[in-house]
């Protein structure tokens, strides 16, 4: 059975091929926020559809990963955006 009365949910799936998986962590993230940033400068669109806290959600499945992601995120990130 299918719920079509519910939001929608889309489910990406990114490959790595020849690439670490912190790579690709890193330039997705990335790009995500460096898009989120450009539609809030540009004010394209409907402004209320940005999210003024820039929440991405990541799963992981260990805190080993998570710790690697963290460190990620505070020191790759923000140098590739």
């Amino acid at each position: 059975v299918r719920d079509t009365d519910g939001p929608d949910r889309l489910y990406v799936g990114v490959p790595t091929a020849g690439r670490s998986p912190k790579f690709a962590l890193q330039a997705l993230v990335s790009s995500l926020l460096q898009s989120a940033s450009y539609l809030k400068d540009k004010r394209s669109g409907d402004p209320r559809h940005v999210d003024p806290y820039w929440t991405c959600v990541a799963y992981f499945n260990s805190l080993r990963e998570l710790g690697g992601a963290h460190v990620l995120m505070q020191d790759d990130v923000p140098r590739q955006m």
